[in-house]
């Protein structure tokens, strides 16, 4: 019979966890503390998965995608974050019937925003940007960007 075995995942120690994050070890902490970011207490230390940060950053962008409304012009960052927000905003446009444009900050945005089906014009067509979505990597413990 034949078993597979799981791989434990390290953990990260907050200082890790916050460069990751593109914060400081502090605002990693304050997330724990509040319960916004999944945290293991070792003592007097906090420690991190990957994942869980993975998952805190999908949430960002997607509570970020929330904020759009149809009729919008965005500017579109670029980053790991800003990736789960075109995946959110993508899944809304599709779903829900949301009217926006898009400008991407970058080749890979708009390669990934046109596959979300998303659509983009340039900064100079727009004219002007009601939202932009960019940063979100740099969070403080209160989710503020």
């Amino acid at each position: 019979m034949a078993t597979t075995t799981k791989k434990k995942e390290s953990l990260l120690k907050s200082k890790d966890a916050a460069h990751i994050l593109d914060c400081s070890p502090d605002d990693v902490i304050d997330l724990a503390r509040k319960g916004k970011l999944r945290a293991i207490k070792q003592g007097r230390f906090w420690r991190f998965r990957e994942s869980d940060i993975v998952s805190y950053k999908k949430r960002v962008g997607e509570e970020a995608a929330k904020l759009v409304e149809s009729g919008m012009k965005l500017g579109i960052g670029t980053g790991s974050t800003a990736a789960f927000f075109v995946e959110a905003l993508g899944r809304r446009i599709r779903e829900e019937g949301l009217e926006i444009i898009g400008v991407p900050t970058s080749q890979a945005t708009g390669r990934l925003a046109e596959r979300a089906r998303i659509p983009l014009t340039t900064l100079d067509a727009a004219g002007w940007l009601d939202l932009t979505v960019d940063g979100a990597d740099e969070i403080d413990g209160d989710l503020n960007l």
